[in-house]
């Protein structure tokens, strides 16, 4: 079976899955063996010629490496999914180890014994360490969830189907955990992704997570605790968490790849620049606004009038979707106009501080003249309507030597501004507004609020030393939209994360679930909000027992 995606053919195609049950178990066995005896004759040759040093003793050396080699590499694919045309299109090639195993644990059990490939691979997979803080975060018992496993594994067992079924069954999987996987930039794939692929493949997996309210939406949110919380420990961030808490730092200036760019002294005095952070993996970092950044990446890619204005409240997101241009341009992923620039932000305010007004006009004119020399720069405004505010102010010259540039179209430019200012400042100037593409930047949406938070709680969890459960992270999200409208998602449901941390901090509580989310927005709004209570989701869970008692032998009905 293939897959076509994009263009490509993917398909998947595993010998071993083809093998009996014996010669796979072979297999394994004669493996693992070769691995014993060539560790086992390495170690004798560096202690047996430790003292010669002689060739044999320099060959135990050479398998000593090897076999290093292969234990800090034991939990890898055979290749990368970022090597997926280099290396072929087959994904059996891409599959870490513990999937492998957990889909040939599944597989043989299903063979055997009969019962729900499905079931089984759930069950093997939540002895995965992430899959099982996963569920802890998502606030469901593993060991009731094993049970209750148990027991639909059980009554499936009277059902058997052939290999082939299976097999196709696993394509399947492979294929949407594929999918995942690329969708979260995973460099193989993990058991996590065959998870989140399988919940809505199988009715009896669905039935598992309907007991327990589990939504496969909300799983591959929780997943992600387990897939950074590890790295976290280091003092370095995941590169895919670079930029979410830090703040920029350092005026580091790159040179084009070409060397045909001129230096810009006095610019990188009054500037940061962005792609210098990127590379550094200080900013760049997004999740959502994917149609607000496609628009102004047309916008700067016009031969005339490159500009874009970015419009939306305050915390909304303008800056980090600029940081995300810079991310992008430090990876090639940028359309040719844009490929190897530059991308500073200015800095108004050290540029005009101090400054006289000769002085001022002095600076400004440099600038100008260094952007137009080097003619690899894009120049990112943040407030652009101060700049509005102060034309033909004699206090003030920068903006009446910028703005004429700007309406020129003479480099590209990105501002941004709120939309108070926009239409009070900018939308009046019909000249100066018309030289840009106006972009309006929106509010993101709960699902992608929620993402954000996600990995917003990575870093709170380690700075309050506070538990985070997604149901958490979920509720602060939902009563944000509804009752505290003061500022747009992500920033209310994070003022509101924080508070209930801090609540739990001086409560000396270890976790922090949904109801003290309640508790704070109750105590903010001075409204009740109801949920279920313990005693309720008690019932619920139990629910299936409960009408057994009044429904006799009415399996299918109940």
């Amino acid at each position: 079976m293939a897959d076509e995606q994009g263009g490509k053919n993917f398909y998947f195609k595993e010998p071993r899955l083809h093998f009996t049950v014996f010669g796979r178990f072979l297999v394994r066995l004669i493996t693992q063996a070769f691995y014993g005896f060539l560790a086992v004759g390495t170690f004798s040759l560096l202690l047996f010629y430790f003292k010669e040093r002689n060739q044999l003793f320099w060959a135990g050396i050479i398998l000593f490496l090897f076999l290093a080699d292969r234990f800090f590499d034991y939990k890898k694919a055979d290749y990368s999914l970022h090597e997926l045309n280099a290396r072929g299109r087959n994904l059996a090639y891409f599959l870490s180890p513990a999937s492998y195993g957990s889909l040939e644990y599944a597989y043989e059990r299903a063979l055997i014994a009969g019962g729900s490939f499905h079931l089984y691979l759930l069950k093997d997979l939540l002895r995965q360490k992430d899959i099982r803080e996963a569920f802890v975060r998502l606030d469901v018992k593993v060991d009731e969830a094993a049970q209750k496993l148990d027991e639909r594994l059980e009554k499936s067992l009277a059902q058997r189907e052939q290999k082939e079924q299976i097999f196709q069954k696993i394509e399947l999987l492979v294929f949407a955990a594929y999918e995942e996987a690329v969708n979260n930039a995973e460099e193989f794939i993990e058991p996590r992704n065959l998870l989140v692929a399988a919940a809505p493949q199988d009715k009896d997996i669905i039935g598992i997570f309907d007991l327990f309210s589990l939504k496969a939406a909300d799983l591959r949110e929780a997943v992600i605790f387990g897939k950074y919380r590890a790295n976290l420990s280091f003092t370095r961030l995941p590169s895919e968490l670079s930029g979410f808490v830090r703040r920029p730092r350092g005026r580091k200036r790159i040179m084009n790849r070409s060397w045909t760019a001129r230096p810009t002294p006095t610019l990188d005095r009054y500037s940061v620049d962005l792609t210098s952070l990127a590379r550094m993996d200080q900013i760049g970092f997004m999740i959502g606004h994917d149609d607000e950044y496609k628009q102004m990446i047309n916008a700067l890619s016009r031969p005339f009038k490159p500009n874009a204005l970015l419009v939306g409240e305050p915390g909304i997101g303008k800056g980090t979707i600029v940081g995300n241009l810079a991310r992008h341009i430090v990876k090639d992923e940028v359309p040719a106009p844009l490929f190897d620039k530059r991308l500073v932000e200015l800095e108004i305010g050290s540029l005009v501080s101090g400054a006289a007004a000769d002085e001022l006009s002095g600076r400004v004119k440099k600038i100008v003249d260094e952007i137009l020399l080097a003619n690899n720069v894009i120049v990112y405004m943040p407030d652009i309507d101060n700049l509005v505010k102060t034309s033909g102010a004699g206090f003030l010259s920068a903006a009446d030597l910028l703005l004429p540039e700007i309406k020129a179209g003479s480099f590209p430019v990105i501002g941004a501004t709120y939309p108070r200012e926009f239409k009070q400042l900018i939308e009046p100037q019909s000249d100066f507004a018309g030289a840009f593409e106006i972009i309006r930047v929106e509010e993101i949406t709960e699902a992608d609020a929620t993402r954000l938070l996600v990995y917003d709680s990575l870093i709170l969890e380690k700075q309050f030393r506070v538990f985070i459960t997604f149901g958490a992270v979920r509720q602060a999200v939902v009563l944000a939209q509804k009752f505290f409208r003061v500022k747009p998602l992500p920033a209310s449901a994070e003022d509101l994360l924080k508070e209930a941390l801090a609540e739990a901090q001086s409560r000396k509580l270890k976790s922090l679930g949904p109801d003290l989310i309640i508790e704070v927005a109750e105590r903010r709004t001075k409204v009740p909000i109801q949920r279920a209570g313990d005693k309720e989701a008690e019932t619920l869970l139990n629910m299936e027992k409960i009408i057994h008692r009044r429904l006799i032998n009415q399996e299918e009905a109940v």
